[in-house]
């Protein structure tokens, strides 16, 4: 049984989802490739902004607070939002846009056709109008990744890189904690969004052959160029032995040779330690924001990095002042550099580390 803390919570999480993807998307409202497309996309953002007014809504009445949709949108602290991580990355270009737009509709479908059911009767009515406009969104976006996945070169060479690019997004969507499952756990969705071929064919209106090569595709290239989070204990230790040495020289070259030109850095600092507010992608980025990490000492001389075992799998664990300062966890991709990096600094969290 949801309390009204964990109902307000995730009412937050879905109105900010639709929120956040709303003004990303109404970024393009005069700037699309064509005429067609710009006001599919304005549309396609006023739809997500009803939804948002309709979920905020909903949880200013459950907070009792006094705050409608509008105070909940405009006058929250940046820190006390709950979307994706997927739905606020830039919209770069048309192709990256478009696929940011297509993964997220994969699961919003997903989401809402399941919340049509749910017992709470305002959700269910939420659901069950949202799930009419996001089933075009889905249609919509399909087509555009399919058409320009298989279209020119150029097309093609855009659209891997921007699933390339926004895959690593994707898990967090179906990760669930306990406010989720108070209320609804997307964990389960994850088999949806995986589904075969025959199903993906028949949702998208495609035939089965054009589908299985596009996913092929995806795959085939994330194998290659995507973390592998199910690498060896023995080879993630050795790297993160690897990025130590070269930290504790002051080899900031050798550190940049050790990650993907692409790497992912993300970091969770709760809003108690300094945190990166975006997530980091290339190796200058992260290396820059890491280097700038490791000067603070807060006036502490007492200062040691070590690799070590973390809630069961390796880490990289700096001490400063004798506690724990940050602990630092990756990723490598198929060629054995570094793709993936999370840095915890949440106080809160650090404590309860398993750390030996």
């Amino acid at each position: 049984m949801a309390t009204d803390t964990h109902l307000f919570e995730w009412l937050c999480r879905m109105g900010d989802n639709a929120l956040v993807l709303g003004h990303r998307v109404s970024e393009w409202c005069g700037h699309a490739p064509v005429l067609e497309e710009d006001i599919a996309l304005a549309n396609t953002a006023l739809d997500l902004i009803g939804q948002t007014q309709l979920w905020l809504g909903l949880a200013g009445e459950v907070e009792g607070a006094g705050r409608d949709a509008d105070a909940l949108a405009y006058r929250r602290d940046v820190m006390d939002f709950r979307n994706l991580l997927l739905v606020e990355q830039p919209n770069r270009d048309f192709g990256h846009t478009m696929m940011r737009q297509f993964l997220f509709d994969a699961w919003h479908i997903e989401m809402l056709s399941a919340l049509k059911g749910h017992d709470h009767e305002q959700i269910s009515a939420i659901a069950e109008k949202s799930l009419k406009e996001v089933t075009y969104h889905a249609e919509r976006s399909a087509d555009t990744v399919i058409a320009l996945g298989d279209g020119t070169e150029e097309s093609h060479t855009r659209m891997q890189a921007a699933l390339d690019r926004l895959w690593p997004y994707v898990g967090e969507m179906f990760l669930s904690d306990d406010v989720d499952r108070a209320v609804y756990d997307p964990a389960p969705l994850r088999e949806a969004f995986d589904a075969g071929y025959d199903e993906i064919a028949a949702t998208l209106g495609k035939s089965e052959a054009a589908c299985r090569q596009l996913v092929s595709r995806a795959h085939r290239r994330l194998q290659e160029s995507g973390p592998r989070f199910d690498a060896p204990d023995d080879q993630v230790r050795e790297l993160i032995a690897r990025f130590l040495s070269a930290v504790a020289a002051d080899d900031f070259e050798a550190a940049r040779q050790l990650l993907a030109p692409d790497a992912v850095a993300l970091s969770d600092g709760g809003r108690k330690a300094s945190a990166a507010l975006r997530p980091l992608v290339g190796a200058k980025d992260i290396l820059t924001v890491f280097a700038s990490v490791m000067r603070r000492s807060g006036g502490a001389t007492d200062w040691r990095l070590d690799v070590a075992e973390v809630n069961g799998a390796p880490a990289l664990v700096r001490w400063l002042g004798g506690r724990i300062d940050f602990v630092l966890t990756l990723a490598p991709d198929a060629s054995g550099r570094i793709a993936w990096l999370y840095v915890m600094r949440n106080p809160d969290k650090l404590p309860g580390a398993a750390y030996q």
